[in-house]
């Protein structure tokens, strides 16, 4: 079971990596989540339905467990996005902090937020993305803005990371 996860959500700030080049879609009921590797980057959009919380998890496992997540809120219009590393049913903020090009907005009940992460971001509890290798995709969202608040909702699909 998926518990406490990585969280996003948004009052637009900063610079929108949004365009409509070479974007790939992994959409599930409540959830709109899109990507593209950009060189040794990805370029990561997601939307979900809460005014919390969104977090987008990857992993090359069924579970939570060793997922790499990204979570993110909007609290107060001010942005927050960090990349954790999931542990059993928790998780913890890794050391390397390297996102880029975040953006985030909440609007009519709903928060997306977009941001740029490393393939290959250096750190050892995270799982490196390479292009054409599957990947399971959590994707959850919260009730509230803390990021240690337990998921209102979560869903599990996978992608192939495709350029």
């Amino acid at each position: 079971m998926f518990l406490s996860f990585i969280a996003l959500a948004g009052a637009s700030t900063n610079k929108s990596v949004a365009d409509n080049n070479a974007w790939k879609e992994a959409s599930m009921p409540g959830f709109i989540f899109k990507y593209r590797v950009n060189g040794d980057k990805l370029d990561c959009s997601l939307k979900a339905g809460t005014t919390g919380w969104v977090a987008v998890g990857f992993n090359t496992v069924n579970k939570m467990n060793g997922a790499r997540l990204i979570m993110g809120c909007v609290d107060k219009s001010a942005l927050r996005i960090e990349e954790d590393a999931a542990k059993g049913h928790s998780h913890h903020k890794i050391k390397t902090q390297k996102i880029e090009n975040m953006f985030g907005e909440e609007k009519n009940g709903q928060t997306e937020i977009q941001f740029t992460i490393l393939l290959n971001n250096g750190d050892k509890e995270s799982v490196v993305l390479k292009p054409g290798n599957k990947y399971n995709i959590l994707l959850a969202m919260g009730g509230s803005d803390n990021f240690a608040a337990i998921h209102k909702r979560f869903l599990l699909t996978s992608i192939t990371l495709q350029n």
